[in-house]
């Protein structure tokens, strides 16, 4: 399928559970988890806020992130300390 892949360097989803290269139990989750936490820290402020995600991704955090700039009013500054 893809060139270099193997079952020591990538992980596939199976129903049953994962097969392949997951290094930590709920590896994907925690992958989402932090790809997640990554997006939101784009804009380089804090973002004091409850987030609760459903299937992130990348494309889907991203466009949250710009709609989220694009409102002057949904980013207030907070002073640090």
């Amino acid at each position: 399928m893809l060139r270099g892949a193997r079952l020591s360097n990538t992980v596939s989803l199976l129903r049953r559970g994962i097969l392949g290269g997951a290094r930590l139990s709920a590896e994907p989750v925690r992958h989402r988890a932090l790809d997640l936490l990554g997006d939101l820290a784009l804009p380089g402020a804090p973002l004091p806020a409850h987030v609760t995600a459903r299937r992130p991704q990348h494309a889907l955090n991203q466009a949250f992130v710009r709609q989220l700039l694009e409102q002057r009013d949904a980013l207030v500054p907070v002073e640090p300390g």
